[in-house]
């Protein structure tokens, strides 16, 4: 009787055992699963890792995320550090899922807090049919058309600014409140889709007339709309910043 008993106790303990064994992945990967998604406090985690600028924003583009895009959550992410690109890949992600006014909630924040990127195509009447693409930090923001422009805002500090070419990149140190201008010029390459886009950096005497005869930007050609300023946008009037 005694070692029957004994028996069946084993048995038993052993289909615990197996039990376990079988049960406890199961367990792990539903919680990996419900850990998927990205917050933000995730991507400051990724930043301070060191990962580059363009493996963070891909990795955004391409997980399922739960971000909050509100003004002053945007305003931490900054004083974080998290560069521009990042920061408009989240509010594009937030977009995508119909949070409301995510992609505005960027642009809410003080102007004078941002330096800013007037970037324009001058209008040809003899031109390709091309469009110029724009890189932040080896980011790509933006494509430009024939007689196109958009603004970019851009945190105080240094950032690397190129077009398709590789080969005329501008350096801005940034500065809050200040405004830069920065004609792209299309030289024609043997390709159907893209131009080789040249930069040009002038003085806002020089840029600014002819920035503000351009037209917004298409929306199908903006890659990270929430690093765009309101006169970016049709019919949206930015208001003048401060003199200093």
């Amino acid at each position: 009787m005694a070692f029957e008993v004994w028996s069946k106790a084993k048995r038993c303990l052993l289909a615990a055992v197996c039990f376990g064994v079988v049960l406890t992945p199961l367990v792990r990967c539903q919680s990996v699963a419900i850990s998927t998604a990205l917050h933000n406090k995730d991507v400051v985690e990724l930043v301070k890792t060191g990962i580059s600028t363009e493996t963070v924003v891909a990795e955004i583009r391409s997980a399922e995320t739960e971000f909050d895009t509100s003004a002053a959550s945007l305003k931490k992410l900054s004083e974080a550090n998290v560069p521009e690109p990042v920061i408009g890949a989240m509010v594009e992600s937030s977009a995508r899922k119909g949070e409301p006014a995510s992609v505005a909630s960027l642009a809410s924040l003080p102007y004078d807090e941002f330096g800013h990127v007037k970037i324009y195509r001058p209008r040809q009447i003899a031109y390709l049919p091309l469009f110029n693409s724009i890189f932040v930090d080896n980011v790509g923001i933006v494509n430009i058309a024939n007689g196109r422009h958009c603004s970019l805002r851009l945190r105080p500090g240094m950032h690397k600014i190129q077009a398709d070419d590789n080969g005329s990149p501008i350096y801005l140190d940034v500065q809050k409140g200040k405004e830069y201008y920065v004609r792209v010029d299309e030289v024609p390459l043997p390709s159907l889709v893209n131009g080789y886009g040249m930069l040009t950096l002038l003085r806002p005497e020089q840029g600014s007339g002819k920035y503000k005869r351009q037209r917004p930007v298409e929306q199908d050609r903006r890659l990270a709309k929430g690093m765009l300023d309101a006169d970016s946008e049709p019919s949206v009037q930015k208001s003048e910043p401060k003199s200093k």
